[in-house]
């Protein structure tokens, strides 16, 4: 008696495990170019405007895109209060 539950459990258990590891892997994804074009432009009319288009933050070096006067008043309060803008890219990061 107590022999066919146990078969039965184990057949159950033993036939999960065969649809689980049968089971294809999902692919890899990729971004369509116009996904990432739609990124960059995010990236450039938002984060980008304080931390710049590199990437790479600001110390108030002249030159650096766009220019903080370009930014609105509460970018520029905010920028000159902390006199940096962390980098989102290299070693700093």
């Amino acid at each position: 008696m107590i022999r066919k539950p146990l078969l039965l459990a184990t057949a159950i258990l033993f036939s999960e495990r065969v649809v689980l590891t049968g089971q294809q892997p999902e692919p890899p994804r990729v971004f369509t170019s116009a996904q990432a074009e739609a990124g960059r432009v995010t990236y450039e009319n938002t984060c980008g405007r304080c931390h710049t288009f590199s990437m790479m933050g600001r110390s108030g070096a002249a030159g650096e895109l766009p220019p903080v006067d370009s930014l609105p008043d509460f970018y520029q309060e905010f920028i000159a209060k902390a006199k940096r803008v962390p980098p989102l890219a290299g070693k700093e990061f």
